[in-house]
């Protein structure tokens, strides 16, 4: 659970070249930062899952996915990465499962320490997803966060709940929400009627194609105007406008696909 503190989790963004939090005492600042493509799935991928049982378990997605960028450093520390565990949670004398010590920061007393802890193990995506929803509503701390709809709310009182050491915690939650727009997933949905929204895919027609690059460039020209679902689909890198750069992502996704 973050006890792997701020200062630990910003030099593992840092070392990505998307945003830095210099210093880990000060409170961060909301604002666009730009992301790669690879980070823009991260937040997709975990956002989807996180929507979909939102109706199960009744934790908001903006927060879950807001935790899952700040624990694992865009899923690039080892513990996600070799074990699936997105959230840094640790293995107590509770846990049967798998585990593995690793080393981790914890924040005592406003100074950064670095100490081993003995985290949960998973072996999928799907599993450490499940693992994050079992973990947090199966301890009666953190249970005044089930239903909560606020999202400001739920982060402050994750770190009340004690999920992190990190003083400010909540803060940096509230400007990862709030600069990659993750309310977006704060929507029930219902599994049996869920149709995805790809982001790229403009014309809608469930695929990112020629067309779509085509349409955005259109656009660019002053040829056509997009709708508001059309706007917001086609800022690939969240700044709030659409550019030269939202048309190069797209074109990249379509290469890659």
């Amino acid at each position: 659970m973050l006890k792997k503190g701020i200062a630990v989790l910003a030099s593992a963004v840092i070392g990505l070249g998307t945003f830095a939090y210099l210093d880990y005492k000060k409170t961060p600042s909301v604002q666009t930062y730009a992301i790669t493509q690879e980070q823009q799935d991260f937040i997709e991928q975990l956002g989807s899952a996180a929507q979909k049982t939102y109706s199960q378990y009744g934790i908001l997605p903006s927060m879950t996915v807001a935790q899952a960028i700040l624990e694992s450093g865009w899923g690039k520390s080892s513990l996600s990465a070799l074990y699936y565990n997105f959230f840094g949670m640790k293995a107590d004398s509770t846990y049967t499962g798998e585990s593995v010590v690793l080393r981790t920061g914890e924040e005592v007393n406003g100074v950064m320490i670095t100490v081993n802890g003995t985290f949960r193990v998973y072996h999928s995506f799907e599993e450490g997803i499940e693992g994050y929803y079992q973990f947090i509503t199966g301890y009666q701390r953190y249970s005044n966060l089930i239903g909560e709809t606020d999202y400001k709310e739920a982060c402050r009182k994750i770190q009340a709940d004690g999920w992190a050491t990190a003083s400010n915690y909540a803060d940096y939650l509230i400007s990862l929400i709030e600069s990659f727009n993750l309310t977006r997933f704060d929507v029930p949905v219902d599994d049996n009627n869920y149709i995805e929204e790809i982001y790229g895919d403009i014309n809608s027609d469930g695929i990112v194609s020629p067309e779509d690059a085509e349409i955005i460039s259109g656009y660019l020209l002053g040829h056509y105007e997009l709708d508001d679902i059309q706007r917001e689909k086609s800022d690939m890198n969240y700044d709030g406008k659409i550019d030269s750069f939202d048309l190069t992502a797209i074109r990249k996704l379509i290469v890659n696909n």
